[in-house]
């Protein structure tokens, strides 16, 4: 496993953090002031339809926790930047939501337990992680998941000098990658932006935890894959 002490993540993992924690206070408004139903409408379908456990990646200002927690969810809101997160501690309060002082790719803290989420959202975040940690970070969602739970990503496309730690992110090699190690493919789609940059699209993928990881036999081709669920 990659060791998170390499200069460059340590690097990135502090300029993205740092612009998050500065940001903070005009971030919350522009992400509170569009609904979860708006920002996640080609995930909807993939969500729990009764009680479960998820884990909201990247959580913010807790606009996505709360939604989860409102559809009866327990939710754990993991978030790296402080300012960030004490804005959605105050803002989305209950007791439903425990929030966490954690990040990719490690999702170390004591209460993320092993195979123990029904469904991990992971939004607006994998941009943010290298390259190089892309295989750690989703060996550590595939160990926090329970077999035939649900892992959203959902991704940026498109300008990065905008803002610091981001990188372009390569769908097809993400999906090689997770397929190795014991993920389905369920959903692959591209949205436009919903502050409507034209420059950005976003890319929604969803992926489900096989029994084992790492299976081996026949894995789709690419043209399998990307022929699910388009539109």
């Amino acid at each position: 496993m990659v060791q998170r002490s390499d200069q460059i993540s340590a690097l990135t993992e502090e300029s993205s953090v740092a612009y998050y924690d500065h940001n903070a206070e005009t971030l919350s408004h522009a992400y509170e002031s569009v609904p979860f139903d708006s920002v996640h409408d080609s995930l909807l379908s993939w969500l729990p339809s009764s009680p479960a456990r998820i884990a909201d990646v990247g959580a913010g200002s807790g606009r996505d926790a709360a939604a989860l927690e409102g559809m009866g969810h327990e939710v754990f809101a993991v978030e790296p930047s402080q300012r960030l997160r004490a804005i959605g501690e105050q803002r989305h309060s209950s007791s439903d939501i425990q929030w966490i002082d954690d990040s990719l790719p490690e999702l170390s803290h004591s209460v993320l337990e092993e195979n123990s989420f029904d469904l991990i959202l992971c939004s607006a975040v994998w941009m943010h992680v290298p390259p190089p940690y892309h295989r750690d970070a989703l060996l550590s969602l595939h160990r926090l998941l329970k077999v035939s739970g649900r892992l959203l990503i959902t991704f940026r496309n498109g300008a990065t000098a905008d803002r610091p730690g981001l990188y372009r992110v390569d769908v097809t090699d993400l999906i090689d990658k997770a397929a190795a190690l014991g993920f389905s493919m369920r959903q692959f789609k591209e949205t436009p932006d919903v502050f409507g940059r034209a420059d950005i699209i976003w890319t929604s993928l969803v992926f489900e935890k096989r029994s084992s990881r790492g299976l081996r036999g026949r894995q789709p081709s690419q043209q399998q894959l990307f022929g699910l669920d388009l539109d």
